[in-house]
């Protein structure tokens, strides 16, 4: 067991490929990146951070993407503010109840 140096330019959110062999996460100005892996019973050598595309997943979500069995990713993101001339959604609950009146 021990310690590796990823990324000097710091990252967040790291997911591991489901083979193992690649080391995803999200550096600090939002790109995903992953880090190829090659590993044998006795060290441990990460590749050089490669950027795959840019995000705008959210600071404080746990857990904004996973990566797929296939590979790909499924990313939660983070759509634009609300414009003020935007229509509010109303929600009605138990709206069976109010057709019984």
């Amino acid at each position: 067991m021990g310690k590796w140096t990823i990324s000097t330019a710091g990252g967040d959110k790291p997911r591991w490929s489901r083979d193992g062999k690649d080391l995803f996460y999200i550096a600090p100005d939002g790109t995903m990146m992953a880090v190829a892996l090659k590993t044998t019973e006795t060290t441990f050598d990460p590749g050089v951070a490669v950027p795959l595309f840019e995000t705008n997943v959210p600071d404080f979500s746990f857990s904004p993407y996973a990566v797929i069995p296939d590979g790909r990713f499924l990313i939660n993101t983070v759509t634009e503010a609300a414009t003020p001339n935007a229509s509010p959604i109303t929600v009605v609950l138990n709206w069976m109840a109010g057709l019984k009146n």
